[in-house]
């Protein structure tokens, strides 16, 4: 993201002479304020980053990953900034500290933002609503009129007048006054209000969403937030690291958006942190990764006793100003220096699983995206000094092995299993080709490239070439794919407006530890941008945007990604009927081509007469239906194949010897972990590593060719 000129609400606060107020000397490093020559302060170990060191920004949130905290804003300049926040980031909303879910997509907020690794703004020390951001500079707005959509008000700060504001106002906009909700017209001149804007920041006057009348509807806003965050804290342990370890004694320095947040929660909740040191009362902390999530606390969790109260550390993003020695009965491997851990600091708090989705073990299984250990060689989340994974020929790469890139798909060549596309936001060309176990993906089931829509936004897993670049692509899946790979739809939450949906992330209902079934939270937020060339399938036929409406379920595909758009929706799947179907018809769709052509595989074994083939699939669970049994006491016909899968001759009759179990390729790209062992009278014609195809007894042959013997 590159440095972006201030704008919105940081710019009334700056005319009012108070926003970046600093005492003392200024600092060694750059701000926004000062040292405009200075490299930006870099975050370090174990240290909460100054307040004032990190570049604040305003922009329109339009995307929120809560399980991995991370998001898109739009900034003023329209480009899409992502971001991702450390474990110490913080949101607030309404007044109060919140987490992602908390703030509505469309608003406006601050994001006080520090450099990665590439020097690019995307580390999330802190974001704030308007309304927060306000009230943390003791700002407000004087209701002077509402006129033909727009509404003037007078600054005001610390009680005085400090200049005046325009915003724009409509049906959409959401007021609140005295104990609930109210319309624009019981809005009174002279009305104290705080206000939280939305969208597009380079509209003058900028549009309100929500706007809060009177001390009693702010104060009920903020109640209300800091009741939710409670709950979400009581939930899953107030975070915080490990700052060191003295025999089993523990330091944990807690975050929070501030001191004043922290101890307000310690009296919400009934924390009363000196008793808990006089009685030695015991706590609960279990280890979390750096997205705080946990593994399993009902079971990890150590117990022990608070044995000490320290000074707080310095003051920063994310501090909470409190550090506690705890001696936990076990010291476990996750208690070190650095790391990072959850605390129950009640004994009243219920200890439980994170909701299913958003914890590090599910119902029986670990997930495994947060161990660099499993990787012997870089991935595109870690182990970034390793090489990448060398694909060896005759041989399948093992999943998460490639490097994803997202690009619109700009031209096919069929016959050679290749293609080009656009990368996603710098907008690169790169050509790529298949190796014989690549697949495609289109809806969730296998195809061909020709399956792909050109314009297509699509996701390329590449491993590289004998160059060392990034072209020879293990899978080719559309976005509607992705989603159905991550087990996720979509769910409309606000019908288009402004040629956008609003929508949730969500998976589908499950059952927990008491084979009840449950519906797990949303795993996030985002827009889905449309416009009058969208298709729109719903109730088994053709439909229209307007024809969406809140609470369908969906899939889509998306065109090009640009700096400034996440794609225009190609084709939109709505409702759970439409969407199997669509799979169904394109899974179908690919039986029949593969019995046509025969299935593809390869030889892995050679002893005598007899070949072990394993075949590929792009979906291993849709492939034991294409094969529909084991072909006992029948033949089945084999042909060579090229390493575009295209025949070199005709097919050749054999016996079916036998059906072995998997060998070493579950979790690889491109195998259905099926393999047949082949009697063959020529077996001498073939090699370890070959490519074949197989056609079963009954599936037609290719039009000119007999079997031969």
């Amino acid at each position: 993201m590159t440095v972006v000129r201030v704008s919105g609400l940081l710019a009334a606060l700056a005319a009012c002479g108070g926003l970046w107020a600093q005492d003392g000397a200024a600092p060694a490093y750059r701000t926004d304020a000062s040292n405009p020559h200075a490299p930006w302060y870099q975050p370090r170990p174990l240290e909460f980053p100054p307040r004032d060191s990190a570049h604040a920004v305003t922009g329109t949130l339009v995307v929120a990953d809560y399980i991995h905290r991370s998001g898109t804003f739009r900034s003023a300049d329209g480009a899409l900034n992502d971001f991702a926040m450390p474990p110490y980031g913080t949101a607030a909303y309404a007044g109060a500290e919140a987490e992602l879910r908390d703030v509505p997509l469309g608003t406006s907020c601050v994001f006080h933002l520090h450099e990665d690794a590439t020097g690019a703004f995307t580390r999330l020390a802190a974001m704030e609503d308007d309304f927060s951001t306000a009230v943390a500079q003791g700002l407000s707005w004087r209701l002077n009129a509402i006129h033909d959509g727009a509404l003037s008000a007078t600054i005001r700060r610390a009680g005085a007048d400090a200049g005046s504001a325009a915003f724009a106002v409509d049906a959409a906009t959401r007021v609140w006054k005295g104990e609930g909700r109210a319309t624009l017209a019981d809005l009174k001149p002279g009305d104290e209000l705080l206000i939280d804007c939305r969208d597009d920041q380079t509209q003058q006057p900028r549009h309100c969403c929500d706007i809060w009348a009177g001390a009693d509807a702010q104060a009920r806003a903020t109640a209300a937030q800091r009741g939710r965050h409670k709950a979400f804290l009581i939930a899953r342990g107030l975070p915080g690291w490990i700052e060191r370890v003295d025999g089993k004694k523990l330091t944990i320095a807690l975050f929070s958006r501030d001191h004043a947040t922290l101890q307000a929660l310690f009296a919400d909740t009934g924390v009363v942190p000196a008793t808990w040191l006089k009685d030695h009362r015991w706590l609960g902390v279990v280890v979390a990764d750096h997205e705080l999530r946990t593994y399993n606390p009902p079971v990890d969790q150590q117990h022990g006793p608070l044995v000490e109260m320290l000074p707080p550390p310095s003051d920063g993003y994310g501090c909470g100003g409190v550090r506690w020695v705890f001696e936990p009965r076990t010291l476990l491997e996750g208690f070190r220096p650095g790391r990072l851990v959850r605390v129950f600091a009640h004994d009243g708090w219920k200890v439980e699983d994170m909701p299913y989705g958003e914890g590090l073990y599910e119902h029986g299984f670990e997930t495994n995206d947060d161990d660099p250990g499993l990787f012997p060689y870089r991935t595109d989340l870690y182990n970034p000094d390793l090489p990448w994974f060398a694909v060896k020929p005759g041989a399948f790469p093992p999943d998460q092995s490639a490097h994803r890139v997202g690009g619109e798909l700009v031209t096919i060549d069929a016959a050679h299993r290749a293609g080009r596309f656009r990368s996603d936001r710098g907008g690169a060309l790169v050509d790529f080709t298949m190796p014989p176990f690549g697949t495609v993906l289109r809806c969730g089931a296998e195809g061909e490239l020709t399956d792909l829509p050109l314009g297509t936004h699509c996701w390329f897993d590449l491993h590289q070439d004998a160059a060392g670049a990034f072209t020879r692509a293990a899978v080719v899946l559309d976005d509607a794919s992705r989603l159905v790979q991550d087990s996720v739809t979509y769910r409309v939450e606000e019908a288009a407006v402004d040629g956008r949906l609003r929508v949730a992330r969500q998976i589908p209902p499950i059952k927990d530890f008491q084979d009840q079934m449950i519906t797990p939270p949303d795993l996030g937020r985002c827009e889905l941008p449309v416009d009058a060339q969208t298709r729109v399938w719903k109730g088994g036929k053709e439909a229209t945007v307007a024809a969406l409406v809140t609470g369908d379920v969906l899939l889509a595909d998306h065109g090009a990604i640009s700096a400034s758009s996440p794609g225009i929706c190609t084709e939109i799947w709505a409702g759970p009927d439409t969407i199997a179907a669509t799979t169904d018809h394109q899974r179908l769709q690919h039986r029949a081509l593969v019995k046509a052509q025969g299935m593809p595989g390869l030889i892995t074994a050679i002893e005598g007469r007899l070949l072990t083939v394993v075949f590929f699939a792009g979906v291993r669970a849709d492939f034991p239906p294409l094969l529909d049994g084991d072909p006992w006491g029948k033949p089945v016909f084999v042909a060579a194949c090229d390493d575009l899968l295209k025949a070199q001759g005709a097919f050749v009759r054999m016996g079916f010897a036998n059906h072995l179990p998997e060998s070493a390729t579950a979790g690889t790209y491109g195998c259905s972990g099926i393999r047949w062992v082949v009697d063959s009278d020529h077996a001498e014609a073939y090699h370890v590593g070959q490519v074949l195809r197989v056609l079963k007894e009954g599936w037609p042959l290719p039009t000119g060719q007999e079997a031969a013997h």
